[in-house]
C-alpha cells in the first residue's frame, strides 16, 4: 500500500502519468486487491507440501498473470482466444476494474463483474486457507 500511495504521487508530476479520475474507486480497487493477493498468498503457503511446491504454485498464477493479465499487455490488443484464459486471472480482472471504475477507460470485461470476481476470488481463498489451516492443526 505504501508503494502504490507512492507511486500514485510521483508519477504524474515526474512522468505525466494519468491520475485516476475516481480516487475512492482506486482506493477501494487496491484494498480489495491487496486483500486477495494476500489471501491466495496465504492459501498457496498452506496447501504446499514444500517450497518447492510454494514456488511451483506461485508460478503457476505469476507468470501467467504478468503475460496474458493484463499487467505487460493490454487485454485489448491480445488474441480473442487467449481472453477466456486470461479472465481466470486476478490480476486480469483487478486491472479491468482499475481502468473502467478508477480511470473511466474502455474495457474488454465489465468492471463491475470483474471488481466482484476478484472480491469472491480473495473471499473463496481465505475461507479455503482458514479451512486448510484448521485440517492441519
Amino acid at each position: 500500500m505504501i508503494a502504490s500511495t507512492i507511486i500514485v504521487l510521483t508519477a504524474g508530476p515526474l512522468f505525466g502519468a494519468g491520475l485516476p479520475a475516481d480516487w475512492p474507486a482506486f482506493a477501494l480497487i487496491s484494498l480489495l486487491t491487496i486483500l486477495t493477493f494476500g489471501a491466495l498468498g496465504a492459501l498457496i503457503g498452506v496447501v504446499s507440501a514444500n517450497s518447492r511446491a510454494t514456488v511451483l504454485w506461485s508460478q503457476l498464477i505469476f507468470l501467467p498473470s504478468m503475460l496474458i493479465g493484463g499487467l505487460m499487455v493490454p487485454l485489448a490488443v491480445l488474441p480473442m482466444a487467449i481472453l477466456p484464459f486470461a479472465a481466470l486471472l486476478p490480476s486480469a480482472r483487478a486491472m479491468q476494474a482499475y481502468a473502467g471504475l478508477a480511470y473511466d477507460a474502455p474495457t474488454v470485461f465489465d468492471p463491475v463483474v470483474s471488481l466482484c470476481v476478484l472480491a469472491a476470488t480473495g473471499v473463496f481463498a481465505a475461507v479455503w486457507r482458514s479451512t486448510c489451516s484448521i485440517g492441519i492443526a
